[in-house]
């Protein structure tokens, strides 16, 4: 009986002692109070950390001050600022590889124009031919071009010229030369080519050129340069950036054949007759 009445008493006694005292700020060693064990915090049962660095979760360490921009979800000022440098660095890394694509192409498609014009020089070249004094030269890329602005840079004292439209820079180019080491230089173009404008008649009638307008024929459809007299350029073969490029054309260049040369020497001066100077006239 006094024995179970012991260990009544004892139970009784445990029973009613007090709970032990949660320890300090100072007595865990977190930072004075700083950490969120202190603060009532949510994320676990010590602090905001799940699992953090408070004393209480891991002795013998201090919170981290809670400063802003440092809480658990939220980014600081630096690493905002990194943020935004790398996505700056990406957009000029994106803009640099459109650059480059865009450059490539351009390069492949300068190659591939470039491949093409030198295919079809070879193919008109293979169809070219001289003899006895007369050249024949098929356009596109056949070197019509070249061959006509060779002989107007060896003339000596003349170049004449009939043209229905006379629009290409290397020929236009070759007769200014021409005009300015004084061979006298005269050309005769179609009414379409004396248009209101910037159009080939006011270029040469510019250059100090003797212009004409024939305006006797529907159309002036020669296409000719005799050079000091003796060499005869003709065909179908416009003077055009057009007809060395895209159209179908060919070119006589005739060399050492007098009469023929005296013959268009005289049809062209036919057409200086009956032809009047240029004269500008804005377009109304």
């Amino acid at each position: 009986m006094g024995r179970h009445l012991i260990v009544v008493l004892t139970l009784l006694l445990f029973a009613a002692a007090p709970a032990p005292l949660e320890p300090t700020a100072a007595a865990r060693g977190c930072n004075g109070g700083a950490c969120s064990a202190c603060k009532n915090c949510t994320g676990c049962k010590h602090c905001a950390k799940q699992g953090g660095t408070c004393s209480v979760c891991r002795p013998g360490t201090a919170s981290p001050p809670r400063t802003p921009g440092n809480s658990f979800g939220q980014r600081s000022d630096g690493q905002a600022e990194r943020d935004r440098q790398r996505a700056e660095e990406r957009r000029q890394a994106e803009e640099q590889r459109k650059r480059e694509e865009a450059e490539k192409r351009e390069r492949d498609r300068r190659m591939k124009e470039f491949i093409e014009q030198r295919q079809a020089e070879m193919r008109a070249a293979e169809k070219s031919a001289t003899e006895d004094g007369v050249a024949v030269l098929f356009s596109p890329h056949g070197g019509c071009t070249a061959a006509i602005v060779k002989e107007i840079n060896g003339a000596a004292e003349s170049v004449d010229v009939l043209a229905y439209r006379l629009t290409s820079k290397p020929i236009a180019a070759a007769l200014s030369n021409a005009h300015e080491r004084g061979v006298t230089v005269t050309i005769v173009v179609d009414v379409d080519g004396a248009q209101a404008g910037y159009s080939d008649a006011r270029y040469f009638d510019n250059a100090g050129i003797t212009t004409l307008v024939d305006t006797a024929h529907k159309i002036q459809h020669n296409k000719v340069i005799i050079v000091d007299d003796a060499t005869v350029i003709t065909g179908s073969f416009n003077f055009s950036e057009a007809a060395e490029k895209d159209n179908a054309e060919n070119l006589l260049v005739i060399k050492g054949k007098p009469a023929i040369a005296a013959a268009y020497k005289a049809d062209f001066l036919e057409h200086v007759e009956h032809a009047t100077p240029y004269e500008f006239r804005e377009k109304r």
